[in-house]
């Protein structure tokens, strides 16, 4: 079996993004323990309820291992220097869509 390890556990509030749009794009790491539940990881929130957050689309979890791609196609952006660009709660390393499946279990 694949080893996962986890990089960081991320959590965000809305800020001002585009104009009057608010965006919880902007993920900072934690530390310690986080409380998973139903709504996603504690301390998270999101500021479109249609589209981010609810019981089916609670915790993002983003490879770490993709963005080396990233960088061949936008280049040294700051953004790329550390988990959390893609809006990720989660950032691992070692497994991604080609091991794991939604429903997944660990």
């Amino acid at each position: 079996m694949t080893a996962m390890t986890i990089d960081a556990l991320l959590i965000g509030s809305p800020r001002p993004f585009r104009g009057d749009e608010h965006s919880a794009i902007a993920k900072q790491p934690v530390s310690g323990a986080v409380q998973i539940g139903w709504h996603g990881l504690a301390g998270d929130h999101v500021a479109d309820r249609v589209h981010h957050g609810g019981l089916d689309k609670a915790i993002h979890l983003y490879p770490q291992d993709h963005y080396d791609w990233w960088r061949e196609r936008l280049g040294d952006h700051p953004l790329l220097g550390a988990p959390g660009a893609f809006g990720e709660n989660i950032a691992t390393r070692g497994m991604t869509e080609a091991q794991i499946c939604l429903g997944d279990r660990f």
